[in-house]
């Protein structure tokens, strides 16, 4: 048989565990951890379907810049071809 394990005062429980009480701790903490990386990697999945989307925000702002030149350039050429016309 395994000798009961210290565990301290530190979280209020009995200052020494029996084995079954030793194993029950391991095995919540063994969920508990199991439980902690699913959840990051859970956020793990979420920051990069986040940088994704920003990554493509950034593509149409760049579109949208793009486009936007492109209609200012007409605007300045319609506005040059209707001051030649009038002189």
């Amino acid at each position: 048989m395994v000798a009961p394990r210290d565990v301290g005062d530190r979280f209020g429980l009995p200052r020494r565990l029996s084995e079954a009480a030793a194993r029950e701790a391991i095995a919540s903490m063994d969920r508990l951890n199991l439980r902690l990386v699913a959840a990051v990697e859970a956020a793990a999945r979420h920051d990069a379907q986040l940088d994704k989307q920003i990554e493509e925000l950034l593509v149409k702002r760049e579109q949208a810049w793009v486009l936007l030149a492109q209609a200012k350039a007409a605007a300045e050429a319609r506005k040059a071809e209707a001051a030649m016309g009038q002189k």
